[in-house]
């Protein structure tokens, strides 16, 4: 009998190479836009020195980055998260609209259903600082309107369990809409108990001598791009590398040390794709210690 053809048996080893190849490429290709499109819930425990018992167990979700992008029809990819996570507030750090390309009704129409879930607490990005004055005051009109607390450099306070904390917010050194106010952030964070909402994380030194317990921040986009075993590739106000670029730091303070937890946040703006770096809806469960 014959042998097979040396030529013929060679085109069948190549033909399964190219054929795994483009399953391990088409396999890529989905997972890079399943990673860049769906969003997911990362729930963090926070031991928080020196919160009152009355806020052991306090949920607070947090939305940063979000520039103006939309998972699912009518944000209910990003919705649903939020429900799941069942939070006593949502934190809205900064960078919800993109100067580049502004869709003040998209974002609000997200806002819109997340007051429905719990109350919003908003302070402003580099995005919302660096768009024209009149879009930001369509935007900030629209979150009032809504119920949202918006602090520019301002305090409330929080009540739960018979105890109450202090939350802060700061705008993005960027902000440059209005007369708002210049806090002198050892004010803001003096009394009691205090979280502080600040956009920027590289200015985490200046918090913790202001005396902050606990700051949410974003801005960094977890790198953009994350490396295993590296982290973040790069990081506006950091460069390359980051400290910050994502998840939970104790930085050392005056009196004990600051907790910082920096959210990679949901959209994207100049580059529009993320590597190994899904959008994120953060769930910090705070703990009394």
């Amino acid at each position: 009998m014959p042998s097979s053809h040396p030529l013929r048996g060679r085109k069948k080893r190549r033909l399964a190479v190219l054929s795994a190849l483009l399953l391990i490429l088409l396999g890529f290709v989905i997972w890079v836009i399943h990673s860049n499109t769906v969003p997911t819930l990362t729930e963090v425990s926070i031991p928080a020195e020196g919160l009152p018992a009355g806020f052991d167990g306090f949920r607070a979700v947090q939305i940063s980055d979000l520039h103006d992008a939309e998972f699912g029809k009518d944000h209910e990819k990003t919705l649903d998260l939020i429900r799941k996570a069942e939070p006593d507030v949502i934190f809205l750090t900064g960078d919800m609209i993109d100067k580049r390309r502004t869709d003040v009704a998209l974002t609000v129409s997200f806002v819109e259903q997340a007051v429905e879930i719990a109350p919003c607490y908003y302070v402003t990005g580099n995005h919302e600082g660096r768009s024209p004055a009149s879009v930001y005051a369509e935007l900030e009109e629209a979150l009032i309107s809504l119920g949202v607390t918006v602090l520019h450099g301002e305090a409330v306070t929080l009540e739960r369990g018979g105890d109450s904390i202090t939350l802060a917010g700061i705008d993005s050194p960027a902000f440059r809409h209005g007369e708002t106010a210049s806090p002198d952030l050892s004010d803001l964070c003096g009394n009691g108990y205090t979280i502080l909402l600040a956009h920027h994380p590289e200015s985490v030194a200046k918090y913790a001598e202001a005396g902050a317990d606990l700051v949410f921040s974003g801005h960094v986009h977890g790198g953009q791009f994350r490396l295993p075993f590296v982290g973040g590739l790069y990081g506006p106000g950091q460069g390359l590398f980051p400290d910050y670029d994502g998840g939970l730091y104790a930085i050392p303070a005056a009196e004990g040390e600051t907790l910082l937890y920096v959210s990679r946040g949901l959209g994207n703006s100049r580059f529009p794709i993320r590597f190994a770096n899904r959008p994120e809806v953060i769930l910090a469960v705070l703990e009394a210690q």
